[in-house]
């Protein structure tokens, strides 16, 4: 809430004009008070934008918003009272919140990896969180050099296995072929595909392997 910008004239005349209801007793007067008081401060607060930090929920919905701040007034109210029934009334919306957010959070991962599952790299990205793993762990070596000579050398020698196989077999492919009968067909026309339909073929090929590796 940015309270800076506050619309305090209007602030002042609706805590005038505003109708209050105290309650058949003191705990049930404290927390009609606290929402009275919070629908006011809704109406003349501005909300403000700010950063959130690593306890940023995106699942925190309205409805789950609004619990927490029910259970935010019947932990004042027990603080204020100190009567059992308070107490208890706090420790039930607690609970309530706890397990409504558990579901809302394991409803909200589940989503979003199905939503990633066309992308292995970004799957991969967000399996890493949440295993608390997102860093990228190298081979332990002393000389960063001589491991990225290492590396180097493994995928040329890669591509010129692959290389050697592919001359190969259409090495053998060749001798079955029949004098007098090899395709001289041509393509001349290619069909001009878009970048959405690209990328949907890209990302529905299986995971890169090859009988090398």
């Amino acid at each position: 809430m940015d309270y800076k910008s506050v619309d305090l004239e209007g602030f002042k005349e609706d805590l005038r004009k505003a109708d209050f209801e105290g309650g058949r007793d003191p705990e049930e007067g404290v927390v009609n008070f606290y929402r009275w008081l919070e629908g006011i401060v809704e109406k003349r607060v501005p909300r403000k934008r700010v950063r959130t930090g690593k306890k940023f929920k995106p699942w925190r919905d309205e409805e789950l918003r609004g619990l927490l701040r029910e259970r935010r007034n019947a932990e004042r109210c027990w603080r204020k009272l100190g009567t059992m029934d308070a107490k208890r009334r706090f420790n039930d919306l607690k609970k309530l919140y706890g397990k409504m957010d558990r579901e809302k959070r394991s409803l909200f991962i589940k989503e979003d990896l199905v939503a990633a599952k066309g992308d292995p790299k970004k799957l991969q990205s967000k399996l890493q969180k949440l295993l608390g793993k997102a860093e990228t762990i190298l081979p332990e070596t002393t000389n960063t050099k001589n491991l990225a000579d290492d590396f180097s050398q493994f995928f040329s020698s890669k591509v010129e296995k692959i290389r050697t196989q592919v001359n190969e077999e259409q090495k053998q492919a060749g001798d079955f072929e029949e004098p007098g009968k090899a395709c001289h067909s041509t393509w001349k026309e290619f069909k001009e595909i878009s970048e959405e339909e690209l990328v949907k073929v890209v990302k529905s090929m299986s995971s890169k392997h090859c009988d090398l590796d």
